[in-house]
C-alpha cells in the first residue's frame, strides 16, 4: 500500500505540471477515473490506487496535446495507424514519460462501438472542479462518472477487473447521480446492456445493493445491436477480433 500510494503521489506531482502545460496551450482537458474517482467518491483518497494519467481532450486538439505532452518528456509507445485515424476512429494514444510514468490521452472513452455513439460535446459540457495540490481541474460530473465507471467495468478488461467493478458501486452509492439523465443517455447513447452489464457485475462480484433509483435505468431494454456489441467484448469473440467488427458496423454511411 504504501509502494502503491507513492506511486499515486508522484503521478498527482507530475499531473498539476501537466495540466498547466495543457491549460497555456489551450487545450481542454477532463481529468479521467484515478485522480478523479480517488478525490469524490471515496471515503479516503488512499483507497482508489492508479498506475497512470488519464486525460478525455477534444478530436481537433489531440494532436496538439500529444505534442504538448512531448515537449515534457512523454512520447507514444506506438504510433498512429495512419494519419487522423486517432481523431476519427481512436479511443486513446498511450504515453510514456520520465521515470516509467505513463499518461492515456483520450479522444473518447471506449475504443469500439460504443466509444462512436457516445456524444463527447455532452462530456465536455458537464464536468465538475476538482482541487489537486492547489492545482483546479475539470473531471466529469457524477452523471457522466457513474457511466464512464460502468463503461470501464465492463469493457476495459474481460473478465472485469474488481477495481472498476468497485468504482461502478462507489459512485451509484456515493454521488449525486441523475438518474433520469442517466436514463436518458443510456437510451441515446445506446449504453442498456452496459449498465445493466456493470451493475448486475457489482452485485455479483462485491455483493452491494443496486440504488433503488437505478432500477428504472435496469429496466430499459437493451437493443439487439446494444447486446450484439457488447459481446464482442465479454466473450470469446474478443479475442477473435469481434470489437474491430463491431466498430465497422457502427461507423455511419459505412
Amino acid at each position: 500500500q504504501r509502494e502503491a500510494m507513492l506511486q499515486v503521489l508522484a503521478l498527482e506531482r507530475h499531473l498539476v505540471t501537466l495540466s498547466e502545460a495543457l491549460e497555456k496551450a489551450r487545450v481542454q482537458m477532463i481529468l479521467l477515473k484515478g485522480s478523479a474517482l480517488a478525490h469524490t467518491v471515496y471515503p479516503d483518497a488512499s483507497w482508489r490506487p492508479f498506475a497512470d494519467l488519464d486525460f478525455l481532450v477534444r478530436g481537433k486538439d489531440f494532436q496538439l496535446a500529444t505534442e504538448v505532452l512531448a515537449d515534457m518528456g512523454f512520447h507514444r509507445s506506438l504510433p498512429e495507424p495512419r494519419a487522423r485515424f486517432d481523431v476519427r476512429f481512436g479511443k486513446a494514444a498511450e504515453l510514456n514519460g520520465p521515470g516509467g510514468l505513463m499518461v492515456d490521452l483520450h479522444r473518447t472513452l471506449v475504443v469500439g462501438p460504443f466509444g462512436l455513439w457516445i456524444d463527447l460535446d455532452e462530456l465536455f459540457s458537464g464536468t465538475a472542479s476538482l482541487d489537486v495540490g492547489g492545482c483546479s481541474l475539470r473531471r466529469l460530473d457524477d452523471t457522466s462518472l457513474f457511466l464512464h465507471a460502468c463503461i470501464h467495468a465492463s469493457l476495459g478488461w474481460w473478465p472485469p477487473l474488481l477495481m472498476p467493478v468497485r468504482d461502478v458501486a462507489q459512485v451509484a452509492t456515493s454521488a449525486e447521480v441523475d438518474w433520469d439523465l442517466v436514463a436518458e443517455r443510456t437510451r441515446r447513447w445506446r449504453l442498456a446492456a452496459v449498465v445493466r452489464h456493470a451493475l448486475e457485475t457489482a452485485s455479483r462480484a462485491l455483493g452491494a445493493a443496486i440504488p433503488d433509483e437505478a432500477k428504472s435505468v435496469l429496466a430499459i431494454e437493451p437493443r439487439r445491436k446494444e447486446r450484439r456489441a457488447l459481446n464482442a467484448y465479454i466473450t470469446d469473440r474478443r479475442g477473435r477480433g469481434g470489437t474491430a467488427t463491431s466498430t465497422i458496423r457502427a461507423i455511419p454511411g459505412l
